[in-house]
Order: C-alpha cells, then structure tokens, then sequence
C-alpha cells in the first residue's frame, strides 16, 4: 500500500513539477547580460573579447564579439545595443544547473514545453520573452537524440522559422525523427512530373 502511495505521489510530482515549469526573465541573460544592454555592459560582463567581425544577418548589420569557450556577443550597429547571445561553451550553467548536453526532458522541466522548430537547418526549442516578446531563447538540440547543443539570446529575425501550426512536433517522442520536420521546411519541385494518362 505505501509503495504505491510512493509511485502515484512520484508520477504526480513530476507532472506538476513539468507543468509548472516556464522561462523566467534570468533566463534572457547570460551572465547578467541582457539583449538591449549597451557595449560597455557587454565589456563588464565579459571582458576584452578577443577579436571582432562584421555580418549581415537577415537584412541587420551586426558587429559579433568573439570571448573564449565559443561564446559570442553581437552589437546592432545602428543602435548600439547588444542584439544576440550565442553560447556553446560546455562550461555554462543556466538556471537550475541545465547545461549543454541537457535532455529534453530536462530542458522541458526547467523552461516549459514547447514546440520544436527548424531554423536554419538545425532543431531548436523557442521560448519567447513575457516582457518583450522580439526577445527568444532559443535552445539547439542534436536532431536525433534531442540533447542540447547550444544556447541563443536573440531580438535578430532568423532564417527559415517555421511557425508552431507548421512544425508541431510537442506531443511526439523527444528521439522523434527530424526527417518529418526538415521535409515540412522545404517545397518540392513537381514541375517535370508526367500525369498519368
């Protein structure tokens, strides 16, 4: 009796624990730094970087910051606020300990469950700021087994988004097969194809 007292008590808890799970506004920066923040915060922040580049992305100039570990910091040049994050050092801890290499499950149970999406040919879970919704989280997961590969801070437009009614894939295993979500992003030329008589 008290064992499965223990198991309905453990199943609930962690449906509670996944429903009450959402992004909170920490999860928008990366050590204190928030999209928006000017260069001189990006500096106290981070420090010197080590090189700068220019580029174009989708239609907006923006100067990206290279600091160490693969982490990245672009300034808008028009306004000159910091306009992406992207973070690939293995090192980083966000709230509640998640880390690259986190499992979906994991990621679902700090952040909230949402759709997964293809941007830019790679798989990614998109969580959109209360405060202001320009402002994502995007989290890159690897295609197959769904673990977490890099985390992005970002007010920039990104290629190729599909929207949630496109690309559900919420309710399917978190292994699922992207084959049916990058099939979804592109269009098929039919134009040579014969009818049939």
């Amino acid at each position: 009796m008290l064992k499965n007292f223990f198991i309905i008590f453990s199943l609930w808890f962690s449906v509670y624990a996944t429903a009450a799970a959402a992004v909170q506004s920490e999860d928008f920066s990366c050590r204190g730094l928030y999209i928006g923040d000017t260069y001189e915060q990006m500096k106290a922040a981070f420090g010197e970087p080590r090189y700068d580049m220019d580029r174009l992305v989708e239609g907006v100039m923006i100067r990206y910051y290279m600091y160490p570990h693969e982490v990245k910091v672009g300034l808008d040049l028009r306004t000159k606020t910091v306009a992406d994050i992207q973070i690939k050092d293995k090192d980083y801890v966000g709230r509640d300990g998640i880390k690259l290499g986190a499992t979906p499950y994991k990621i679902k149970q700090v952040y909230g469950k949402t759709q997964k999406q293809m941007v830019e040919g790679s798989v990614y879970y998109i969580y959109r700021s209360g405060q202001n919704n320009q402002v994502r989280l995007l989290l890159q997961t690897d295609p197959t087994e769904g673990y977490l590969e890099a985390f992005r801070l970002t007010n920039l437009p990104v290629a190729e988004e599909i929207s949630g009614d496109e690309a559900d894939l919420a309710d399917e295993t978190d292994r699922g097969d992207v084959n049916d979500l990058f099939i979804k992003s592109k269009e098929i030329d039919v134009s040579n194809v014969q009818a049939a008589n």
